[in-house]
C-alpha cells in the first residue's frame, strides 16, 4: 500500500468512525480490517491522535441527539441522565457515609465447626 493510498483509507476510516463511533463499522466503510488500524494507530502518533478526536466529535453527535430527543414528549429519563451527567451537583446522585471510627473484625471458621 502506497503512503497516499495509506492516507486515504486513514481518512475514509476516520470519517465513518466520526459518523458511527464503531471500529468495526469504519473499518468496513474502509475496507480495512481491524488489526491493520490497530496497527496504525499504535505507529502513529498523528493517527492515533485523529482517532480519538473522531470519537470524541462522534460523542458530541450523540450529545446533540440526546439533547434534541429530551426536548421532545416523553423524554423524561433522558432529561434526567442529561441533567445528572450535565449539572451534578444539582441534580446528580449524592451518597453519604457516616462513621462511628469502630471497626469491628470478627473470624468465623465454619470450616472446621464439626458440630461439637
Amino acid at each position: 500500500m502506497t503512503i497516499t493510498n495509506r492516507r486515504e483509507k486513514m481518512d475514509t476510516f476516520l470519517a465513518a468512525l466520526r459518523l458511527k463511533a464503531n471500529v468495526s463499522l469504519a473499518c468496513e466503510a474502509a475496507g480495512l480490517k481491524r488489526p491493520v488500524v490497530y496497527s496504525w494507530k499504535r505507529r502513529y502518533a498523528t493517527f492515533a491522535r485523529e482517532w480519538e478526536d473522531a470519537l470524541e466529535d462522534a460523542v458530541d453527535l450523540l450529545a446533540a441527539e440526546a439533547w434534541r430527543r429530551a426536548m421532545g414528549e416523553d423524554s423524561d429519563k433522558l432529561l434526567i441522565f442529561l441533567l445528572k451527567a450535565h449539572r451534578r451537583g444539582l441534580y446528580g446522585d449524592h451518597v453519604e457515609v457516616q462513621s462511628d471510627n469502630k471497626v469491628e473484625v470478627r473470624y468465623v471458621d465454619d470450616w472446621r465447626n464439626d458440630g461439637n
